[in-house]
């Protein structure tokens, strides 16, 4: 079900959009074909018995119905995938922040579809939500996290603030301050949101958005844009096509899974009445028209359901085991516990 909140909204039910959002290095494209894949990653077990073991990542095609198998990865590595070579398709990439033979470390492991990889480290604190998007330089992906440094000048008392980091291979590297309250820790919401062909640096917390444009400084400053957006958890993406990231979000409510749309096209806000509120949101451009379609994964039978921006019409895949990990979520979650 669908609820409209502004008129314009119905304007764009019969308008096709030629204009798709140009940073596209987290489009989970993995052959290359212009849309969004359903997407997983099967880490290896975690049993004390036979630990480390390798990981898997599935992805089928919404055209084909192509299925493809890569491996790599291990136990307790994070999935960061994007495409960090620029061939418009997704490469596979972990961060890897525990070494089965020497402890902590703090590497980010590639692998390129068009051939190689690279491995490399930075020295920064561990963050476990990764999210890879091209923030400067040449139109590929770069590794990006946010972790935490603690300001305070009253010990013991402590301030936690948090850094948002984006680098390369190369070295090269952004720092921004993205919290100025302490102890409360903002979650990533990359996007690009001016059309410029870059992602921003952006988080959400507290039901805002917070986006900074470049040159980027690294202390807090007053953010370029604020939007307040009643959800709980943010879903950005570009799904009224017209080339910028739209603000939006999930929030359940009667046991149902509701998204929230800002529209940067016309202003006008939109609910989508989309899943059940045990769904995992998984939005991204399936049927490629360069619009993102709302779409949940369902760990209970392990369906996804995506409703296409194109035509409207649902598409239903059973794909996976309960206990993979859908990587078109808007954070991809790691617990280094379970």
């Amino acid at each position: 079900m669908v609820r409209i909140l502004g008129l314009s909204f119905i304007l764009s039910l019969f308008l096709t959009f030629g204009v798709s959002a140009i940073d596209n290095s987290f489009k989970l494209d993995f052959d290359g074909d212009g849309r969004t894949d359903i997407a997983l990653y099967r880490e290896g077990s975690r049993s004390i018995d036979v630990a480390p073991q390798q990981s898997y990542w599935f992805y089928l095609s919404t055209r084909t119905g192509q299925m493809g198998t890569i491996l790599w990865g291990r136990t307790l590595d994070v999935p960061i995938p994007a495409d960090y070579d620029n061939d418009g398709k997704t490469d596979v990439a972990v961060y890897r922040w525990w070494d089965f033979s020497t402890g902590d470390t703090n590497e980010w492991w590639l692998n390129m579809s068009s051939g190689g990889n690279s491995i490399f480290a930075y020295e920064y604190q561990q963050g476990y939500d990764k999210f890879s998007r091209n923030f400067f330089g040449e139109a590929r992906g770069k590794i990006a996290y946010i972790y935490l440094v603690d300001t305070s000048i009253e010990p013991p008392q402590t301030c936690f603030t948090g850094i948002y980091f984006a680098g390369d291979a190369d070295q090269n590297s952004v720092r921004k301050q993205v919290s100025d309250t302490c102890n409360v820790i903002p979650n990533p919401a990359p996007g690009d949101y001016n059309n410029d062909g870059y992602s921003e640096i952006a988080v959400f917390y507290n039901g805002n958005f917070k986006v900074w444009f470049p040159p980027y400084s690294a202390g807090y400053t007053a953010p370029n844009i604020v939007q307040s957006l009643d959800v709980d958890a943010a879903a950005p993406g570009d799904y009224d096509g017209d080339g910028k990231t739209d603000f939006a979000g999930t929030k359940t409510r009667n046991g149902r899974l509701i998204w929230k749309i800002k529209q940067s096209g016309s202003g006008e806000e939109i609910e989508v009445d989309w899943g059940f509120a045990t769904d995992k949101p998984v939005p991204g451009d399936y049927d490629g028209d360069g619009r993102t379609d709302v779409a949940v994964f369902r760990p209970s039978d392990s369906s996804w359901w995506i409703r296409n921006s194109a035509d409207g019409s649902v598409n239903l895949f059973y794909f996976g085991i309960s206990t993979d990990t859908p990587l078109a979520m808007p954070i991809i979650p790691f617990d280094p516990t379970t």
